[in-house]
């Protein structure tokens, strides 16, 4: 594999310390002692979906939904996380468009909000399956769903 412009050629980090390189997405373990995972071994699905909880604090998410989804991904498979992600997007995308044409704006509002959390962290996991077209897909609908 070239480098390309820009590239540098210094360690990481993590290699001037005398961690391993990872080159792939299988499950990895956060680096430091003081650092518990709670639903995965992939440091970065577990920040994603920990971020998602939390955005529950603000009525960005359904506490219990992210957990049901959270139990429908494979550690480590981006193409799952994408999927379970996708599923959830649009079981709420349809509890926003029943409660808009029903004229109930502030249940519409809530559901668009948590439709547009779900995009948000289906965009990260697009990314890792490799599939461009995904990404701008799911970011398409998340704008969509935060105007409305």
């Amino acid at each position: 594999m070239g480098t390309g412009a820009g590239a540098t050629t210094e360690p990481s980090a993590g290699e001037a310390q005398g961690l391993a390189h990872q080159t792939t997405n299988l499950p990895t373990t956060p680096l430091a002692a003081h650092q518990t995972t709670y639903f995965f071994k992939n440091a970065a699905f577990e920040f994603v979906l920990l971020a998602s909880l939390g955005r529950a604090y603000y009525q960005g998410a359904n506490i219990g939904k992210v957990l049901f989804t959270i139990r429908q991904i494979e550690d480590g498979n981006f193409d799952s996380a994408y999927q379970a992600m996708i599923a959830a997007c649009d079981e709420a995308r349809l509890l926003a468009e029943n409660s808009a044409d029903g004229g109930h704006t502030e249940s519409a509002r809530q559901a668009y909000l948590w439709t547009q959390s779900f995009y948000d962290s289906a965009i990260y996991f697009a990314d890792g399956t490799g599939d461009p077209m995904r990404v701008a897909a799911a970011w398409q609908m998340m704008d969509d769903c935060w105007l409305k």
